[in-house]
């Protein structure tokens, strides 16, 4: 007896008004279009009284990493790794890096800074670029032509 009709028989013989509607629902509307569970949960909803046809209300879990909380965290310890902070806060790694990026931090070089550059940044940035630029004209070390 494969575990399909093992569960098939422990299913008549346990609940056998729900066993009865799931055949019915699927041999009129094809095979699997409903399961043991769902029509269990229907005549639990049903012998509570409850008839109505619309689904309760749900909405996004509450969150359990607090943003300002978080920020200030990594603000106050900046070197602790993603692994680190999922521990303490019992969530996942992709959680806290979801949480991470929602208060516009990011790794680089081992520690959580913003994302944005500041203008300096930008400033020397651009510096070294016009230097480099211009160190080309007079040492050529560019070679477009190989990457054209």
């Amino acid at each position: 007896m494969t575990n399909f009709n093992l569960l098939d028989n422990i299913m008549k013989k346990s609940c056998p008004i729900e066993y009865v509607a799931v055949s019915n629902i699927n041999s009129v509307f094809g095979i699997q279009v409903a399961t043991n569970a769902t029509v269990a949960r229907w005549f639990k909803k049903f012998r509570t009284g409850d008839f109505g046809l619309s689904n309760e209300q749900r909405g996004r879990p509450k969150t359990q990493v607090d943003n300002n909380v978080l920020k200030a965290n990594v603000e106050a310890n900046s070197s602790q790794s993603a692994c680190e902070l999922s521990i303490l806060y019992n969530v996942s790694k992709q959680t806290i890096l979801t949480h991470l990026a929602q208060i516009g931090k990011g790794k680089r070089q081992d520690k959580w800074i913003p994302h944005e550059i500041t203008d300096t940044q930008k400033e020397r940035k651009l510096d070294a670029c016009l230097s480099l630029l211009s160190h080309n004209k007079v040492e050529p070390f560019l070679n477009f032509e190989t990457y054209a």
